[in-house]
């Protein structure tokens, strides 16, 4: 689907004619950032994950800059990767903490390429929780891929 989604980028880089693009990786942002490039307008992406994803990893070689959230080894990146943290709204940190009673809540989430170990880890560790299974509420967000598991 390069192909379609190369056309369907430049037809956006000739409507809104921006002055630079910024990606965050996914399967979306590979596209746009290289028909910004094939155009001569300057791209950043942003790295918030310990590991490189796959688009990031493709469309870093002409990147004009990358931001990273992590302390990524430097000659992974090069020079033109700059660590920044990953963005947080002032208001996240004026939130009350909340005391911990029961049911606990756990979120479970496995994001981009941590996915499919998290899942496994999780189901693996299924047993050891079901003694407590009366303490928690738990919410697996699994994706399509690994929801029958």
């Amino acid at each position: 689907m390069l192909g379609s989604g190369l056309s369907d980028s430049f037809g956006v880089l000739k409507r809104h004619k921006p002055d630079v693009a910024f990606g965050v990786g996914g399967y979306a942002a590979g596209p746009m950032l290289l028909a910004s490039w094939l155009r001569g307008i300057p791209n950043v992406i942003f790295e918030p994950n310990a590991e490189p994803g796959f688009t990031n990893r493709v469309v870093a070689r002409f990147a004009k800059r990358i931001a990273r959230a992590t302390k990524l080894p430097q000659k992974a990146w090069g020079a033109k990767a700059q660590l920044t943290g990953c963005p947080v709204r002032p208001e996240f940190f004026s939130i009350e903490p909340r005391k911990p009673e029961r049911p606990l809540h756990l979120l479970i989430t496995g994001g981009s390429q941590g996915a499919l170990p998290v899942n496994r880890a999780f189901v693996d560790a299924m047993d050891l929780l079901a003694t407590r299974k009366n303490e928690m509420q738990i919410v697996h967000q699994t994706g399509e891929r690994d929801y029958n598991a």
